[in-house]
């Protein structure tokens, strides 16, 4: 179980679908994961090693990767590290997010340059409780720099990260109720064999994908309300609690309850819109 140490986590809900995430991590260690959300890794000291949908990266110090919506992502440092990592919805970046769908770029890493970094930080990591202005504009001086520093083509619909998209994109929607690979390969337009033959290039099983899903929305259920586990449990789409209980410790190193308590413990109380 890769161990993750938080120095500071910062939490920004402005609205149900505007939000924002900034943490200031040392030894960055993640189990695997996947969300509808963008996400920037900066790396400030050290070497960070990322797998993203089954491709290792190394990030070094001053570099910086964008992770897309529904990446399958994991990350591991064998020495000290020390990095930002900025979590941020779509609908935060509507522009951006309609212009991206359809790009892709064959370096995710690009080196960033130290002033932006500095400003991004004063908006996002040293401002406690930053307002809806200063979140957007410091999400979009990332995604600007981004720009700036990469090449982009036109995705090719063939391409084994859009299909996994699609995948992933019809599994987050479904995953609540019982679902195989074959239903979502029928949703998705594409054979039963050729989907599981893409997740599996990536490093998954179609039953890991699943888990991320029910577990990712289970994390958020416990955060934000203080519903029974059992029910969260089951609205997370698992039909049994002993299952839903083990899943979770191997995936969290610790039990639905200390989890909740734990999260209550570091985040800040959600910001209300300006």
């Amino acid at each position: 179980m890769l161990q993750l140490l938080r120095l500071e986590e910062n939490y920004y809900n402005f609205s149900p679908t505007l939000f924002g995430r900034a943490k200031h991590l040392k030894n960055v260690s993640y189990h695997p994961d996947i969300h509808a959300s963008y996400e920037v890794y900066y790396c400030l000291d050290g070497v960070i090693t990322l797998i993203l949908n089954g491709k290792t990266l190394i990030l070094r110090k001053g570099e910086a990767v964008l992770l897309p919506s529904y990446c399958l992502h994991a990350s591991v440092s064998k020495t000290q590290s020390e990095a930002y990592d900025f979590i941020f919805s779509p609908q935060s970046v509507p522009h951006f997010d309609q212009w991206f769908k359809n790009k892709t770029t064959g370096e995710p890493v690009w080196r960033y340059d130290p002033s932006a970094v500095d400003l991004v930080r004063k908006m996002l990591i040293d401002r406690k409780a930053p307002d809806a202005v200063h979140f957007t504009a410091g999400v979009n001086l990332l995604l600007c720099d981004f720009i700036d520093a990469n090449a982009f083509v036109e995705k090719d619909d063939k391409q084994t990260s859009a299909i996994l998209t699609d995948a992933l994109q019809y599994i987050d929607g479904a995953f609540r109720q019982r679902l195989t690979l074959e239903t979502v390969a029928k949703g998705i337009n594409v054979s039963k064999n050729y989907l599981s033959k893409k997740i599996n290039e990536a490093g998954f099983s179609f039953p890991q994908l699943l888990k991320f899903f029910r577990l990712s929305h289970a994390e958020q259920l416990l955060v934000a309300g203080s519903d029974s586990v059992t029910s969260i449990a089951f609205a997370s789409g698992y039909s049994n609690i002993k299952t839903f209980y083990i899943d979770f410790k191997a995936h969290n190193g610790c039990s639905p309850l200390e989890f909740r308590k734990k999260s209550l413990a570091t985040s800040l109380l959600p910001v209300p819109p300006i």
